[in-house]
């Protein structure tokens, strides 16, 4: 009677933890529809990677839990951050409607189409006592550096390397506005540009390299598609499979067999500018892909030996740091990933002239 009395009690007693586990590893080509121009369905399949969410968790799933290698438990405030679990559904289901809508610019433009538009950096962050700190504030954008028109932060970075400490740049800047709780806004595209001059100071890292003082990210304007992509993941939440959605568009949208036919899984969040993002419970992503039988998996960078932990050498796991990298590997496994290219008979009034 005290043994059921307390197993009861371990059933009924819940904990301020969440159980994160093993979901599915998904083939995502079926789940891809296009209008306005032929699809193909492949062989081989790109497979996206969940995980298996719930809580709180009461005191015997716990020790079910801590008992299970392919299951962590996680307090409920690192899974929430102060939100409600409503709330925090509708979030991961925004972001994985931000991160579909960013794969499918990131796969057109890997096949020529313009439809992300750049304005510049971002100023996102400026060091204290810095030549940034005179000429700039956060939110503002930078359009060009000595009249050369930016597009990427790190070719930001690299005019900025390459010149000496003591040089005179020219930045042209629109400038930020503040909305009504005094937060910073970015300026619109069409916002007026001013020019400034900064003198570049030495990198407290090596004295040789110039330093601006400042940290920022792409000013991106997503533009019209050409044609409807529809992408159905049902209620799953998160940007986490924006690398995978990202080349299953590419898959749908091209004749030829992206993966050389293999079955690839794959995880990691997308940026506009094709970078490879990490993610979280790659740990149980493995266990999931292992279930699944896939012939690949392709990982961030950072969490190759994670997977590799788990998985040993059932699954063979590379690492990327962007789009261009997966598809180095996957044409290193025998795909078509470096000769993409839709029928010619497309209407390609969207796609970018020629070089």
């Amino acid at each position: 009677m005290v043994l059921l009395l307390a197993l009861v009690a371990m059933s009924s007693y819940h904990l301020s933890y969440y159980r994160v586990a093993p979901g599915s590893a998904v083939p995502l080509d079926n789940h891809i529809t296009v209008s306005g121009t032929p699809e193909f369905i492949p062989e081989g399949e790109v497979y996206f990677t969940t995980v298996s969410l719930a809580g709180e968790v009461t005191v015997l799933e716990a020790v079910s839990a801590w008992m299970d290698p392919a299951v962590d438990l996680v307090p409920t405030d690192e899974i929430l951050g102060g939100r409600s679990p409503d709330e925090n559904r509708e979030v991961n289901l925004q972001a994985m409607s931000d991160s579909q809508e960013v794969a499918k610019r990131v796969a057109l433009e890997q096949l020529g189409f313009d439809v992300i538009q750049s304005n510049g950096v971002i100023v996102a962050q400026i060091e204290d006592g810095t030549p940034a700190a005179e000429v700039l504030e956060v939110g503002d954008s930078i359009a060009a550096v000595d009249g050369e028109r930016i597009e990427t932060w790190q070719q930001m970075v690299d005019l900025i390397h390459s010149h000496r400490p003591g040089d005179v740049i020219e930045l042209t800047v629109r400038r930020r506005s503040l909305n009504p709780d005094g937060q910073p806004v970015p300026p619109p595209p069409d916002a007026p540009t001013e020019k400034v001059k900064v003198t570049l100071t030495r990198s407290a890292d090596d004295p040789d390299v110039a330093f601006l003082g400042m940290a920022g990210f792409e000013d991106l304007t997503p533009l019209p598609l050409p044609f409807d992509i529809e992408i159905d993941t049902a209620n799953v939440g998160g940007p986490s499979a924006g690398l995978a959605l990202t080349l299953a568009v590419l898959d749908v949208l091209t004749p030829g067999e992206l993966t050389g036919g293999l079955q690839v899984a794959t995880t990691g969040t997308i940026d506009p500018t094709g970078r490879v993002g990490n993610i979280g419970g790659i740990e149980q992503k493995a266990h999931a892909v292992r279930r699944a039988g896939v012939d690949l998996f392709i990982v961030p960078t950072d969490h190759v030996e994670a997977a590799r932990k788990v998985l040993g050498d059932d699954v063979e796991v590379a690492g990327v740091d962007t789009l261009q990298d997966a598809l180095d590997v996957l044409a290193e496994h025998g795909g078509n990933a470096l000769e993409l290219a839709m029928p010619s008979a497309q209407n390609t009034e969207a796609e970018k002239p020629a070089a």
